[in-house]
């Protein structure tokens, strides 16, 4: 059983389960805002595929609420230079 102050479960490579941690303050059975850019985040870095970078800009445009259900996640990498990559996320439920 995961330990309380579990965030989110991974069900599969692009798939995320939010677990009862993760409910926002709009209602339980919402997320909270701070877990899916944190997924947001967490996902980009992957994608990076890279530690000599390191994530400096972060913009999470949430069109509506995310329910507490699973979350599939897609990554895009749009651009990738010698100092500079840029990574593209969609969280979709």
């Amino acid at each position: 059983m995961p330990d309380r102050r579990t965030f989110l479960a991974r069900i599969d490579e692009d798939v995320y389960r939010p677990m009862q941690a993760s409910v926002g303050p709009w209602g339980p059975t919402t997320v909270s805002g701070l877990v899916v850019s944190g997924l947001v985040g967490y996902v980009a870095e992957r994608a990076a595929g890279d530690s000599d970078f390191v994530g400096v800009r972060l913009t999470v445009d949430m069109v509506r609420m995310a329910l507490l259900d699973d979350l599939h996640v897609e990554t895009d990498v749009l651009r990738e230079g010698r100092r500079l990559r840029m990574v593209d996320v969609t969280i979709t439920q």
